[in-house]
């Protein structure tokens, strides 16, 4: 019994990702994530930080406190993918006093919780300066590390560790890791990919200002690139009443959805997986035309019951749990 609970406990680890908060937290706030049964899953005053588990109920509730008079900053309930899956990965930026932004992934379901920037909202009690965020969003299959530099040259960010497929990161001017001496001159932005073992540019001669999201992912080709989010597909809308086959693309709810298989009156969702997968972001059109490399990347995350247990990942250190007895 004990070799299977292992076994099971193995599986689950390297097959099921759960839902991951990826945590830019400049001013050493206490953040803390519970669940709606008011459990403590982490709690942390990590400048950055990855949390990723398999979440045991609908929502949880992230709060961010000053850690010298434990004034709450920032308290917001999000979506988890028990509310609709298949994930829900957000990054968060959460300072002591120039606001707040969160954004979810675009592999993320669309139950999950939207985007909001209130970044710079509020007045800033140090000097002026330009604020910017950068967004990695990663819908590629393999494990990226976002990257800076200057003068046609680029370093990869291997404080933070990796950008798992799926999951979403932002950096911000005056965070800790944007404030490094060394990224000053940073204009250029890409990533890393260790499986090719050398650079993807997403942008060169970047003028750093207002929120950019850059989005790794595979072409229609089969090729690795990296673009600007807002480069958006476009495709016929989905009609109810006509019947699709394999490799056609529509659009629907504000994304490019492919044809698995053959297809009449099944709406295009997270839910149909077995007749339709998500390409990319993007709209409707008059001909059906893609005008953006998209992502055929569907990631699947195992449905784990509670039973089960709860498998929990902090980047920097590993605490496994499985089975209701810890064994």
């Amino acid at each position: 019994m004990t070799f299977l609970a292992i076994t099971l406990c193995s599986f689950f680890f390297a097959a099921a990702r759960g839902d991951t908060f990826s945590i830019n937290n400049p001013d050493a706030l206490r953040v803390s994530i519970r669940d709606e049964n008011n459990r403590l899953l982490y709690w942390s005053t990590d400048v950055f930080a990855t949390f990723e588990t398999l979440f045991a109920t609908h929502y949880v509730s992230v709060i961010a406190q000053d850690t010298h008079n434990h004034k709450a900053v920032f308290n917001k309930e999000f979506a988890t993918s028990l509310v609709e899956g298949p994930v829900c990965n957000y990054a968060l930026m959460l300072t002591a006093f120039d606001g707040h932004a969160y954004w979810k992934s675009l592999q993320s379901a669309e139950g999950c919780t939207s985007d909001v920037n209130n970044y710079n909202s509020q007045p800033s009690q140090q000097a002026n300066y330009e604020f910017a965020c950068v967004i990695f969003d990663n819908t590629s299959p393999h494990k990226v590390y976002p990257a800076f530099g200057s003068e046609n040259e680029l370093s990869s960010d291997k404080v933070n560790d990796f950008l798992a497929p799926a999951a979403i990161r932002a950096y911000c001017t005056q965070d800790a890791y944007m404030t490094n001496p060394a990224l000053e001159k940073a204009e250029n932005i890409g990533v890393f990919d260790p499986w090719f073992q050398h650079y993807m540019p997403c942008g060169m001669d970047v003028v750093l200002s207002g929120t950019t999201s850059y989005v790794y992912q595979t072409s229609v080709e089969g090729d690795f690139v990296c673009n600007i989010k807002n480069v958006v597909a476009t495709a016929d809308a989905w009609l109810y009443n006509k019947v699709y086959y394999a490799g056609d693309e529509v659009a629907h709810n504000d994304k490019i959805w492919e044809a698995t298989d053959m297809s009449y009156d099944v709406e295009p969702s997270d839910k149909s997986h077995t007749q339709w997968k998500f390409v990319s972001p993007g709209t409707n059109s008059v001909a059906s035309v893609v005008t953006s490399p998209d992502s055929a990347v569907e990631t699947v995350v195992v449905d784990v019951f509670a039973a089960l247990g709860l498998l929990t990942v902090i980047y920097g250190s590993y605490n496994f749990y499985c089975g209701g007895d810890g064994k």
